[in-house]
């Protein structure tokens, strides 16, 4: 997904997990918009644990989240709410199609952060030879390397 996101114009550091996570955003520079995608299903800690932590620390408290993840615990996706998360956005769709709108979801809770995409036409319309390639499958490479 990070690769897909700079692709389309929008900066992204990937973490390999929650404490890592939780080290980026506290040194990212406050000044400069900031979203964070997380997945409930992470090492060492939960996506939900991650957002605890992040509503805990008043230097990170109001930075926006976004879930996007396999599993769909609506226990779970009703506790990220209640902790302020923007959307529960679900993984594994059915081609390009949804991983279009779950850039543009992404997208727009970017821009209404202060941020702005880099390129101006959205994926996948800015990358049309790579539109029949699959994204959903973790041995692809992404669109527009």
């Amino acid at each position: 997904m990070c690769r897909i996101l700079r692709v389309c114009g929008y900066p992204c550091q990937w973490a390999s997990s929650g404490q890592e996570a939780l080290a980026k955003i506290r040194a990212h520079p406050p000044e400069q918009p900031l979203l964070v995608v997380l997945d409930e299903m992470m090492p060492e800690m939960s996506g939900i644990e991650v957002l605890r932590q992040i509503r805990a620390d008043p230097r990170i408290a109001n930075t926006a989240v976004v879930f996007h993840s396999a599993g769909f615990d609506l226990a779970k996706r009703d506790e990220a709410m209640t902790l302020g998360a923007a959307a529960w956005l679900l993984k594994g769709g059915s081609g390009a199609t949804d991983v279009a709108r779950v850039i543009e979801t992404i997208g727009n809770w970017y821009q209404r952060v202060g941020g702005v995409s880099e390129r101006s036409q959205p994926w996948p319309d800015a990358c049309p030879s790579q539109q029949h390639r699959s994204v959903n499958n973790h041995d692809s490479h992404p669109p527009c390397p």
